[in-house]
């Protein structure tokens, strides 16, 4: 009697999920430079449609059907000065407009909180498909 391999429960979550390669957080320093690893060439978000950038500030603008109107300031602060300490980690998501900006579609506080924060730029992910594919459900 040959017994055979275990490959689910008591082997962790790599056996039953299988093995997963391990991606690293996008950041930037506090003076709004891309870590390296978010400058690194092809990634798993390019392949699903997503390019990694590093946009001014000044060239992103808030969505106006965005249903959320109130940001609480003290947590604001918070995220500021966290983002001022250990950069932003995750990027936010916008898109872009025919007017050469771009439009958030997610990561509003992350973008209120590093103006806050005075960086200049910050990483985002923007669509390589055309806006008539819209992410949203309107």
């Amino acid at each position: 009697m040959t017994r055979q391999k275990s490959r689910g429960l008591g082997r962790g979550l790599g056996a039953l999920l299988g093995e997963s390669r391990r991606e690293e957080p996008v950041a930037t320093s506090g003076a709004g430079e891309p870590s390296s690893s978010a400058s690194g060439g092809a990634t798993a978000d390019t392949a699903r449609g997503l390019g990694l950038r590093s946009l001014t500030i000044a060239e992103i603008k808030p969505d106006p059907l965005q249903p959320r109107r109130h940001f609480d300031e003290e947590a604001l602060d918070e995220l500021a000065a966290s983002i001022a300490q250990r950069g932003v980690i995750q990027p936010i998501i916008v898109r872009p407009t025919d007017t050469g900006v771009f439009q958030l579609v997610a990561g509003e506080r992350r973008w209120r909180a590093a103006q806050k924060a005075q960086l200049h730029e910050i990483p985002a992910l923007v669509p390589i498909f055309p806006i008539a594919r819209s992410w949203r459900w309107r």
